[in-house]
């Protein structure tokens, strides 16, 4: 790191006015090295004295290019002064006192800065979260441009750890050029801390906001002159905060805000050019100027000309220097095909199907169906084989036939709503809407059985529809005579009593009516449930609201006992507890009291925690026999990937270590070569261990956990699982190195590539990365040099607890002609198999694995009709509806046969996250609507493009899983197909439609 030499030069320039006016100062420095060189980066903040009352811009900037600083700022006093701090001297930041006035508008200064500063002293700054069990989390605030190994005086190594208030703890950070420790008193927070966050808005605007610990921000001063809580920036560059807290403190902090995307991402599409030619181009999705274009023709251009069918490839050059090669097949109108493929019918109380023909390449084509019509599509109502033969202008002929089965087609689609309709007469009438089987089971609330009803009388109404072969839907709908009223209910808490309040919508005064039977504006919650309130308005209009309150009844304790360091070394174990403090402690050994204890003697020791509510956990440690004279050598993986290679020995014991190379440390980075370590206890004993180079070239390093976001204590993994999508696309359970701590796992996988990561805890279904129970659902992770510094944080999904009398018992069969990614098997039995019970909603319930006959067990389910669904990696689901009654307690015999579908192991995992969406009508007419499946989105593209390319309509918008999302298309002609498209930050959709005649 340089030594710095700082030279102010400051120029303080103002309007004279009267004395009571206030004027403008500008305080402009620059920091030079010792060298001449300018310090580009530094952080500099200026802090008036209390005299100074100033009014303008945030007073905390970084050096730019040459070493540059600003400041400007206006004060009506006629003198005053402030300090002027640079980061990253020794120990904090180190002041430079500088004073104004109106007298005195040129200051000058030279302050040698800095001298032989470590360059790791100052990257070290611990947050602190206090918790509601009492304890506080420390976590490392690091820079992000270094590459780290953490270890605390607790012998933990993540950037975070759990601590006492009161209690000191440090922590040591080692980088590959240095190391640098902080240590502090947990609870002496200083709540005058910011700390600026990031996340992108639409559009590629990064959008900036702070966070800070203990105190509310009461005024905002933002380097481009903001006063809002958060801004909107569109460039790269610095930006600064400085905040007012509640107490009058000066908090600041800044953030480099880099481009939205350094990457490229580029696809080919066709055209048709202004001579009727065919032509391939490229569509750049970020935004980054393309500078060259190699195809695999051997041109240079921007688009080219194919001349025959086959794969063209281009490799693109971006200005940022990214490089992206993307292929795309062409197929010649003299080699046309044809495709058919079918949809439901829009209406589902005619049923039927629409069948379009997809047509390649789509130029000069003419349509002859089986049944005589010529369109693009047709609309057909009964079973049978139909076909499509198209020709285009060049004379080139194709067919395609598809069989329609309108049973199968509509089977198992029960989604519905109510929607009002208006007849030519101005009747209001309530429909059926949605998807459903033809052939299904219609009843109103009213007891009436068509699609269509005609309400006498404002209220709610509700409607089932049923197929008989396990869909059923239910929908209901608040009648109003055509006027529109609505409620939302707000929950809020005071004193520990937690408050609804409705907020209503429509024609004043409103009178409610709630669940627990109360009549009034507002109502408490006593406990847990579901609450409902029905709000009138002055015309009649009715509304009801309905949901699950979750009140926090302080019925749950945990604790466990962790073996932790003292300063000196010495070992003793502490009692972690969680629940409603203060804890009651009672060891089983009368020498032990309170929640930290010194063990001297080995054996099993437990204690019961009780807390301020009566809640009592037990928690037992074994403490092995002492072995002061063994030592050796184990290994885990940083978060940069490195190998970090750590002395074993009786933890009970006091030693020093010496490695090979000197160091005097428990930990050290792994450089490649064979390594020793020798300790010597307080009594002279001696033990040596050596490393023999592991690990070897070929070999992938991972590192993931779980977790539980609503609750406060650690998770304990159980295993992990990984399946690797190989070139084949078939999906394998492989072999990989793991070690696990708590909730961590640390991996070796020895071939790069797709994997699918599965996790067990007791109480959780076995669950996917990022959080899945299915492994078609699943996000695959591409393990590479690239990856291995990334954690993975796969997300638990809960059992619910099993209080029902009911069974279902069952096994896994299969042939020895299919490939398996479970255990051995005993005849036909599938040992290993996952079973998981869900709702019919597909939320799981409880999960088990068949024994080494294939057979499995489901115990304690409650009455109610639910699914059992087989899920093996890389096969397709299957899954069984049950029932289980008073009268049919147990459910036996069920049967899987994994031959009779087979591994089919691509369906379902898209490597490239590819946005799934359904789209509806299709043909459609003026308006077409989609439901987008996988997550949310803050802003993703809309593009609509015809055959030729053309990009005809675009729109940028934000949505959520499951939300109807309606895209006006009248302004399309009729009788041409469209695409779809659906851009997000990392992954894209597509899907055709044809605007009706």
């Amino acid at each position: 790191m340089k030594k710095y030499l700082l030279l102010f030069s400051f120029l303080i320039s103002f309007v004279h006015l009267d004395a009571s006016d206030a004027y403008e100062v500008i305080i402009q420095g620059q920091v030079i090295s010792v060298d001449g060189t300018s310090a580009t980066g530094v952080e500099v903040k200026f802090v008036p004295d209390d005299s100074t009352v100033i009014v303008g811009q945030g007073f905390i900037t970084r050096t730019d290019a040459n070493g540059h600083f600003d400041f400007r700022f206006e004060t009506d006093v006629d003198a005053g002064c402030g300090k002027i701090f640079i980061q990253s001297c020794d120990p904090d930041f180190f002041p430079h006192v500088i004073c104004f006035s109106r007298d005195q508008p040129l200051v000058e200064i030279e302050i040698p800065f800095c001298h032989n500063v470590n360059p790791c002293v100052n990257f070290i700054h611990i947050d602190q979260y206090p918790l509601d069990n009492g304890q506080i989390e420390l976590v490392l605030a690091l820079p992000e441009d270094r590459v780290y190994d953490v270890l605390w005086s607790t012998g933990e190594t993540s950037h975070s750890i759990f601590g006492f208030p009161g209690e000191e703890y440090c922590v040591k950070v080692f980088t590959p050029d240095c190391s640098s420790s902080r240590c502090i008193v947990a609870g002496n927070n200083n709540n005058c801390n910011i700390r600026i966050h990031q996340e992108w808005g639409i559009e590629g605007m990064a959008v900036l906001y702070a966070e800070s610990f203990g105190q509310e921000i009461i005024e905002y001063r933002w380097s481009n002159g903001s006063r809002e809580p958060f801004i909107e920036v569109a460039d790269t560059g610095t930006y600064c905060l400085e905040a007012v807290l509640a107490d009058g403190c000066l908090a600041s902090d800044c953030i480099d805000v880099e481009p939205w995307h350094d990457d490229c991402w580029a696809y080919i599409y066709e055209l048709i050019n202004d001579v009727g030619e065919r032509i391939l181009a490229v569509e750049n999705i970020w935004g980054h100027e393309i500078i060259s274009y190699h195809w695999s023709t051997g041109d240079t251009t921007t688009t080219i000309s194919p001349d025959s069918t086959g794969n063209y490839s281009v490799t693109i050059t971006t200005a940022t220097g990214c490089t992206y090669t993307t292929e795309y097949h062409f197929i010649s109108s003299e080699d046309c095909q044809v495709e058919i493929y079918m949809d439901q019918g829009w209406d589902p109380f005619f049923g039927g199907a629409i069948l379009y023909a997809e047509a390649f390449p789509p130029y000069g084509i003419n349509y002859q169906w089986s049944t005589g019509e010529t369109e693009p599509f047709i609309s057909v109502l009964e079973n049978g084989k139909y076909c499509v033969t198209i020709t285009n202008d060049q004379g080139c002929e194709a067919r395609h036939c598809i069989t329609v089965d309108l049973d199968s087609l509509w089977n198992g689609q029960c989604h519905i709503y109510i929607e009002e309709q208006i007849t030519a007469s101005g009747d209001i009438g309530l429909a059926i809407a949605g998807w459903y089987a033809p052939n299904s089971v219609i009843t109103w609330s009213t007891g009436e059985t068509g699609r269509l009803i005609f309400p006498q009388q404002f209220g709610e109404y509700c409607v089932t529809v049923s197929n008989g072969s396990g869909c059923d839907a239910e929908a209901c709908y608040f009648y109003n005579g055509g006027r529109e009223c609505n409620v939302e209910v707000q929950t809020t808490e005071h004193e520990d009593v937690v408050y609804l309040y409705p907020h209503p919508y429509g024609v004043p005064p409103f009178n409610y009516e709630w669940s627990d039977g109360s009549i009034g504006d507002y109502i408490t919650v006593p406990e847990s449930g579901e609450y409902c309130v029905t709000m009138t308005d002055a015309t009649g209009c009715i509304s009801r609201w309905c949901g699950y309150i979750s009140v926090d009844e302080h019925e749950f304790c945990e604790a466990y006992i962790g073996v932790e360091r003292n300063q000196d070394g010495s070992i003793f174990y502490r009692v972690h507890a969680f629940g409603e403090a203060p804890f009651e402690y009672i060891w089983n050994n009368d020498r032990l009291e309170g929640d930290s204890v010194v063990i001297d003697e080995p054996g099993v020791y437990c204690v019961d925690v009780i807390d301020a509510n009566g809640c009592i956990i037990s928690t037992c440690v074994e403490v092995p026999p002492s072995d002061a004279c063994r030592v050796y050598i184990d290994y885990t993986v940083g978060f940069a990937g490195d190998t970090i290679l750590y002395v074993v020995a009786d933890p009970n014991v006091q030693y020093d270590v010496l490695w090979d190379n000197g160091s005097t440390d428990h930990e050290i980075i792994y450089d490649g070569n064979p390594v020793c370590v020798s300790i010597t206890t307080a009594e002279g004993c001696t033990a040596r261990a050596c490393w023999d180079g592991f690990p070897n070239p070929g070999k992938y390093y991972l590192t993931g956990m779980v977790s539980d976001p609503t609750l406060d204590y650690i998770l304990d993994l159980d295993s992990v699982t990984f399946y690797h999508m190989n070139t084949d696309s078939v999906i394998i359970a492989i072999r990989a190195d793991i070690k696990i701590s708590e909730n961590t796992f640390f991996a070796t996988l020895y071939e790069s590539g797709l994997y699918l990561i599965k996790a067990e805890v007791e109480g959780y279904v076995p669950t996917y990365f990022k959080s899945a129970i299915h492994w078609q659902d699943a996000i695959p992770v591409g393990v590479d040099d690239a990856t291995v510094a990334l954690v993975y944080e796969i997300t638990m999904i809960p059992e619910d607890s099993n209080t029902g009398e009911g069974q279902v018992t069952g096994a896994v069969i299969t042939g020895e002609n299919v490939r398996m990614n479970i255990g051995t098997r005993n005849g036909n039995g599938s040992a290993g198999a996952g079973i998981i019970l869900t709702t019919l909603e597909g939320d799981p319930l409880q999960a088990v694995y068949t024994d080494e006959n294939g057979e499995f067990i489901l115990d304690g389910i409650p009455f109610g009709t639910y699914y059992v669904v087989l899920e093996i990696a890389g096969f397709p689901q299957q899954r069984i509806e049950v029932i289980i009654s008073e009268d049919q307690l147990l459910v036996e015999g069920l049967v899987f046969d994994l031959e009779a579908v087979g591994n089919d192991s691509t369906s379902g995992v898209n490597p490239e996250h590819k946005i799934d969406f359904k789209l509806y009508p299709n043909p459609a007419s003026d308006r077409i609507e989609i439901i987008i499946d996988g997550k949310n989105s803050t802003g993703s593209l809309f593009i609509v493009r015809d055959l030729s390319g053309k990009v005809v309509w675009s729109q940028v918008r934000s949505y959520n899983i499951g939300e109807k999302i309606k895209l006006d298309v009248s302004s399309l002609n009729p009788g041409n197909m469209y695409l779809l498209v659906v851009q997000g930050k990392n992954d894209i959709g597509m899907k055709k439609f044809f605007i009706a005649r």
